[in-house]
């Protein structure tokens, strides 16, 4: 299976005071890079035909060579991550349903404690890494977490539900070092129903 990067129905206009077009194609050619490294290592293993998607390869990582699981890890971390990071943004943001609600109104006190989380959490990495909205089956409930690099919550057995990118590349061309205004501006263009609908089925 090789990995290709699709641009983002927003790559020709940006999101609207959130991206411009430059930061999204700047940030598409991050993301194309991911493909072509996994694409790479795949090959060089002979795996570039494995019939499971990486976002089930990074859930498993033994399912690969012990050799070639660092790099697996990272690019193929990096190359699902952006393509949650897309998913998880939508011109001037949409509305969360009922289950999102709930588990916002259970573990955070509402929407604004959970968006208010996700800025702390964000602003609290170091170095490069993303912040997530997760869901950990194992608790049927939503965490918010960072993760370092590229490393994917997958490999933490949670699902993704909605990540921000916070290394240096996805606010700089934007925003510079100001990366409370960036964060601001993920959260007002946040996918909220891209959450619900992971959720929803759960009951």
């Amino acid at each position: 299976m090789a990995y290709h990067v699709p641009e983002p129905r927003f790559a020709g206009s940006g999101l609207g005071g959130f991206l411009g077009p430059a930061s999204v194609m700047s940030h598409l050619e991050v993301h194309r890079a991911h493909a072509a490294a996994l694409n790479a290592e795949l090959e060089s293993i002979g795996a570039s035909a494995h019939p499971r998607h990486i976002s089930s390869v990074l859930s498993d990582p033994l399912s690969v060579p012990e050799g070639s699981r660092g790099r697996i890890g990272f690019y193929g971390g990096g190359y699902d991550n952006h393509s949650v990071y897309w998913e998880s943004l939508v011109p001037g943001g949409s509305r969360p349903g009922p289950a999102l609600e709930g588990q916002a109104d259970v573990y955070y006190g509402g929407l604004g404690g959970l968006s208010g989380e996700i800025e702390s959490v964000s602003l609290g990495i170091e170095g490069s890494g993303w912040c997530w909205l997760a869901l950990d089956p194992s608790l049927m409930r939503i965490r918010v977490l960072a993760t370092p690099g590229e490393q994917s919550p997958r490999s933490m057995r949670l699902v993704p539900l909605l990540g921000l990118d916070m290394w240096e590349h996805a606010h700089y061309l934007e925003y510079g070092p100001d990366r409370r205004s960036y964060v601001r501006g993920w959260l007002g263009s946040a996918n909220w129903a891209r959450a619900e609908a992971l959720l929803a089925p759960l009951g």
